[in-house]
């Protein structure tokens, strides 16, 4: 990544940006501009915004955190896979959001306005792409890391289409499945130094902790496939086939599609399509 940008919607103003390129940039200027892009894409496409643009030679790839009406954004290299990326954005902006402990009850009278604290972020950011770095210089690293950015979509999506249709004691029924099957995993893997690094709460999974640098890629390839596939059928059976088609066919699919030369490189395809058509 050259650049990051986390920005409040409602202003188009930068309340923290880091930098990792030689590039003098105004983060005002930068971040209002692109706010206003994609305030105008959600006007034009009936509230959709930017998912990625090309612009001075870079992708920015944009990503939302909803409950804190943010975008964050990020300027990287084009040969980079932009869903990677996104995943990375997303888990700066989720230890972001835990490491100032912000809450959308907390957010505008603790922290909205005092965006020079976030400085205190910097050196979180730089470790965290210095990491991601040092992996893509790694023969077998580099993978794993499009792996884990990979799985972690699918999770997220599958959380995605659980809280569009559970509510109530269905969603506690498949919260309580999901609690379960992540308390055998821990225990599984407790002497793991890396996969025991897998997180799960409420209906959150958080694989990208995890140091591929460092992991065991075989052990961490089996977990993820297990993992996908048993939530998998937690969902399915909540939903029915023919629901859950439906809702694989607005956002899974798609995303499966869109990173088929990824999945295939990695050989991903044919596993994936067999679980989620199985």
């Amino acid at each position: 990544m050259k650049e990051v940008y986390i920005i409040d919607q409602r202003a188009g103003t930068a309340i923290y940006h880091k930098s990792f390129s030689s590039l003098k940039v105004d983060p005002d200027l930068i971040s209002g501009l692109l706010t206003a892009m994609n305030q105008l894409t959600e006007v034009e496409m009936a509230g959709r915004g930017i998912e990625a643009i090309v612009m001075g030679g870079l992708h920015w790839i944009y990503t939302k955190y909803q409950a804190l009406n943010l975008l964050i954004i990020a300027a990287d290299t084009r040969d980079h896979n932009i869903e990677l990326t996104r995943s990375r954005l997303e888990f700066i902006i989720k230890t972001f959001v835990e490491f100032f402990q912000i809450t959308p009850e907390n957010w505008e009278q603790t922290w909205y306005g005092e965006y020079s604290k976030f400085h205190s972020f910097d050196p979180i950011c730089e470790q965290l792409i210095q990491q991601w770095t040092q992996a893509e210089g790694v023969l077998g690293a580099a993978e794993l890391f499009d792996i884990l950015g990979i799985y972690q979509q699918i999770l997220n999506i599958l959380m995605n289409i659980t809280r569009r249709n559970f509510f109530k004691e269905k969603l506690d029924t498949i919260k309580g499945q999901m609690q379960e099957y992540y308390a055998n995993l821990s225990e599984q893997v407790k002497d793991d130094p890396e996969l025991s690094k897998i997180k799960f709460n409420e209906l959150d999974w958080d694989f990208m902790m995890i140091n591929p640098l460092n992991v065991d890629g075989n052990k961490l390839r089996q977990i993820l496939l297990e993992t996908t596939h048993a939530i998998k059928d937690f969902v399915a059976e909540g939903l029915g086939k023919m629901i859950l088609l439906n809702e694989f066919s607005k956002e899974l699919i798609p995303y499966l599609l869109g990173n088929w030369d990824q999945l295939a490189k990695l050989g991903f395809e044919k596993t994936l399509v067999e679980i989620f058509l199985s």
